[in-house]
């Protein structure tokens, strides 16, 4: 459903400390083994999403997530499916570093403001 048709059919209430009160609740791209897309192309498909639901306006953004949870059977053996920052083997995979940056430069803009 359209972020916008969501936020139409909020109730006035009260005023929240940003302009939208929708926000996305998880969002992610497997990856892993059994995923479907690579490292590279998770990352730059989450990039996309958050570059979107920001000039939307939306307050949060949250991935899902940072260890994998979800197996699924491959050949009858269970493989991690790469829902991941941190895959199972400790390394720190793209959408990491892209969530580590966009942290780094939320510090740096609320700095500016103090």
């Amino acid at each position: 459903m359209p972020m916008k048709t969501l936020s139409n059919g909020l109730n006035p209430g009260v005023p929240a400390p940003y302009t939208k009160r929708v926000f996305i609740g998880e969002y992610g791209f497997p990856s892993g083994p059994s995923g479907y897309f690579t490292p590279q192309e998770a990352m730059a498909r989450s990039a996309l999403t958050v570059q979107t639901a920001m000039a939307w306006g939306a307050p949060f953004a949250l991935v899902w997530e940072m260890y994998n949870s979800e197996m699924k059977p491959v050949a009858g053996v269970p493989q991690h499916r790469g829902w991941w920052l941190i895959n199972d083997e400790g390394e720190e995979m793209p959408l990491y570093t892209l969530h580590k940056s966009l942290y780094a430069q939320g510090q740096q803009w609320v700095a500016a403001f103090r």
